[in-house]
């Protein structure tokens, strides 16, 4: 047990707890309220002071900062009150009248400026109105010896009067903090509150933004987190965000949801009901297997109950926009010699990390290019037929310091033709083998047919016209000698030129004989 409240004469109250991990010490830090007769607006809350200036933290009206230590991971504690060392100077300044720790949890910046700081979330009321609620950060250099509290925020705003409620810091993937803040009485049009610090919480810029028409208030303290915490700065993991709360308009904190960005919080496009029934005061946290883990009160109007859920961010968008994808084609032609370009319809590549790429099953000649990520190259294997390849291509991606690998692996089926210059040359080689060579020596003589070629020359020899050539075609028909020009034409349609070429030089009646 941390702290036991009590009842009576003198009554003591301990709510609203909120963690701080120091991961280089691993001190955990437990903020919570300390109150005695005094709410945050009930029984007159009041920040008085003793005769030295320090602010009376005895006093039953004030509404103190409690603050319990651990460093053996929550055996023990210490326990003490920092009311004093966080208000004294702001608490007169602002006009604070009461000022409490927000519930969940705050962070540690894991970046410049002020890598190692401690975060806790601060809300103050001004002046006892609830209209006037500002946020701050309470921050720790010396891992959590001191704290101190930066400016707050106004609720002067260029879009009118805004009132901040219970918030939530976050730091973002290039070291600034990121504020997202409950709203007070349906202010900012109903929709959370953002302000962003470039120096680790002691200022906040004065342009604060609504999370319209994204992120809706409903009157619940919600959470927000970086979903990917290690990852490297700059990278695509290092700039998402999860915020949790639910989306019921009329505040009965029912329809819990989980919201994701992928910009560093300037837009909230991605948003996934978890649970339809009651889920109040959220708060998240990456579990050591990935796993994004949230409590919540359960139960719809109470807050006696803690309940538990978790979720994968593949649950929250199956085909997540930051993880690495490919779909090349799923078929392709290519032909020896001749150069290729294989898009692999990479998708999500974070182009601040090197890629490789593993494949398998490919003709050689080809490789992977990882400016275009595409297969390039030309094909070189001597193949003198088509063949079907199963290609296999695996492309990583190094490391962004989460330690989850970021990988895409995708098959297709590649038709390689052979070269056109191969595959005429085998053709022409294959016609050499086949033709049969015809000797004279060995041609059988056709005494008619050379009577034949004998009466056509000597015809072409006397200088006949037409009508000669016509009656002399016409005796060559009759006597049966047109069988060698059938013989002739029958070769011509079915061999190569190139025999043919050569048979041509010999006499038709030796050429017909020799193949029949």
């Amino acid at each position: 047990m941390i702290a036991q409240g009590a009842s009576g004469q003198h009554p003591q109250g301990y709510s609203d707890p909120s963690y701080v991990v120091d991961h280089d010490t691993g001190t955990i830090f437990n903020f919570h309220v300390y109150s005695q007769i005094a709410g945050v607006v009930a029984n007159a809350p009041a920040y008085t002071y003793t005769p030295d200036g320090a602010i009376d933290e005895a006093n039953e009206h004030v509404l103190n900062l409690g603050l319990s230590v651990s460093t053996d991971d929550g055996h023990t504690w210490k326990n003490r009150i920092i009311t004093d060392q966080v208000l004294r100077d702001a608490a007169k300044r602002y006009g604070l009248t009461s000022c409490f720790m927000t519930s969940g949890g705050g962070a540690q910046k894991v970046q410049e400026p002020h890598r190692g700081r401690l975060l806790n979330q601060l809300t103050c009321v001004v002046k006892g109105n609830l209209n006037t609620v500002v946020a701050g950060t309470v921050y720790s250099d010396d891992h959590g010896a001191s704290w101190h509290l930066g400016e707050l925020t106004s609720n002067v705003t260029d879009a009118g009067r805004w009132s901040f409620n219970e918030n939530k810091v976050v730091e973002l993937s290039d070291g600034r903090l990121l504020l997202n803040s409950r709203v007070a009485n349906q202010n900012a049009n109903g929709y959370r509150i953002q302000a962003v610090s470039d120096d680790g919480g002691e200022h906040w810029n004065t342009d604060y933004r609504s999370t319209a028409p994204y992120l809706r208030d409903s009157g619940n303290n919600a959470d927000i987190i970086r979903a990917y915490p290690n990852a490297r700065p700059g990278t695509l993991r290092s700039r998402v965000l999860l915020f949790s709360n639910t989306n019921d308009e009329d505040g009965g904190r029912q329809r819990g949801v989980i919201s994701m960005s992928v910009d560093d919080g300037a837009t909230w496009p991605y948003t996934k009901e978890l649970r339809s029934n009651g889920t109040g005061y959220t708060s998240m946290t990456v579990q050591s297997d990935g796993r994004i883990g949230l409590l919540m009160e359960p139960e719809i109007g109470g807050w006696n109950d803690v309940g538990y859920q978790s979720f994968t961010m593949r649950w929250l968008q199956p085909d997540l926009v930051t993880e690495l994808r490919m779909t090349p084609p799923e078929h392709v032609e290519a032909t020896v010699g001749q150069p290729v370009n294989i898009p692999l319809g990479v998708e999500h590549n974070d182009p601040s990390l090197k890629d490789s790429a593993t494949l398998e099953g490919l003709p050689a000649g080809l490789s992977y290019d990882d400016k275009t990520q595409a297969i390039v190259g030309t094909p070189t294997d001597g193949i003198d037929e088509v063949r079907q390849y199963h290609a296999t291509v695996v492309v990583t991606e190094e490391d962004d310091g989460t330690g989850m690998p970021r990988t895409a692996a995708a098959s297709f089926e590649l038709t390689l033709h052979p070269s056109p210059t191969r595959t005429e040359s085998t053709r022409t080689d294959e016609g050499k083998t086949q033709q049969p060579e015809v000797s004279r020596e060995n041609a059988t003589p056709n005494t008619k047919g050379d009577a034949d070629r004998k009466q056509r020359e000597n015809s072409h020899a006397s200088g006949k016209d037409a009508d000669g050539a016509a009656a002399q075609n016409g005796g060559l028909a009759s006597t049966g000698a047109s069988s060698v020009w059938l013989c002739m034409a029958a070769v011509l349609s079915a061999l190569p030129g190139a025999w043919m070429l050569r048979a041509a030089k010999r006499p038709a009646g030796r050429r017909c004989r020799n193949l029949r």
